[in-house]
């Protein structure tokens, strides 16, 4: 599915959760990324609920660009947001988070 291997310059996105080795989002992910002919490649990433905040704190530093999270993740992430946009700001619950260029 990447076309070429993937190096420095491959922009990083994942989903987390618990369990998630049935999600098909690599699937989807990496064939748009392929049609787009975007350097990037998707992961699925399996963290233990009790983990997960080890995880979040830590995802930045690897270079992840941006993840899709499962429950409990989706309730989680809130306190590690710099910000929060109006729906999830409502409704406590966040789907997606992007990280700048600076990891934040």
């Amino acid at each position: 599915m990447l076309k070429g291997i993937p190096d420095s310059s491959t922009d990083l996105y994942c989903l987390l959760g618990w369990p998630v080795c049935h999600s098909i989002n690599p699937i989807f992910w990496n064939t748009a990324f392929n049609v787009l002919n975007m350097n990037a490649v998707y992961f699925v990433f399996e963290v233990f609920p009790k983990k997960n905040s080890k995880a979040i704190s830590g995802i930045a530093s690897l270079g992840v660009r941006g993840f899709n999270l499962t429950l409990p993740f989706k309730e989680k992430i809130i306190p590690y947001l710099d910000k929060l946009p109006y729906p999830a700001e409502v409704i406590r619950v966040v789907n997606s988070v992007r990280i700048d260029e600076n990891g934040q």
